[in-house]
């Protein structure tokens, strides 16, 4: 049987993957930028990450996640040790979550680009939580491409979904 707290787990596991990442990274590598390639580099692509993350944890217990009202810490966007610092206070949140949570209905609002009647639309706490994984999947995958354009290391299933890891995992191995 399935775990029913992966995705809680899961989420708790790409955040610590970041401050893995952060571990030894200089300002100037969570900073830098490499113009017109990319306008952001490290640090705001994990603090638009983190505020997601955030938001989900403020609005849940309500039952109403506003993603739109990211708090954009300037701070945590250039300073890879109060990133990490946030990071952690996330992790032990998340980990506050009960499996009992994870049906629960909710509202989810999300600017999509166009003004509609109602930009609330139905979720739950378990859906989500694998929104956030996709989406910050997303942005590592950005992110392991600006530390590679510097000429850093990047673990190798950084940035990967999940699913294109395992489908990676079960090709054959190619004949020499």
């Amino acid at each position: 049987m399935a775990n029913p707290r992966a995705a809680i787990l899961d989420n708790i596991y790409y955040l610590q993957q970041a401050t893995v990442l952060l571990a030894d990274m200089t300002p100037e590598t969570f900073t830098y930028k490499n113009p017109p390639l990319y306008q952001n580099g490290v640090g705001p692509h994990l603090r638009h990450c983190m505020d997601h993350v955030e938001l989900f944890l403020q609005g849940y217990a309500d039952g109403h996640v506003d993603y739109d009202q990211r708090p954009r810490r300037d701070l945590q966007q250039q300073d890879p040790v109060a990133m990490c610092l946030w990071i952690r206070e996330l992790i032990e949140k998340l980990k506050n979550l009960q499996v009992e949570d994870l049906p629960r209905s909710l509202k989810v609002k999300m600017d999509c680009g166009s003004e509609m009647m109602d930009p609330w639309s139905g979720s739950t706490v378990f859906r989500e939580l694998q929104f956030l994984i996709s989406h910050t999947v997303h942005h590592f995958a950005l992110i392991a491409m600006i530390l590679r354009d510097q000429g850093l290391p990047v673990s190798e299933g950084f940035g990967v979904a999940p699913s294109t890891l395992k489908f990676a995992a079960e090709l054959p191995p190619c004949a020499p």
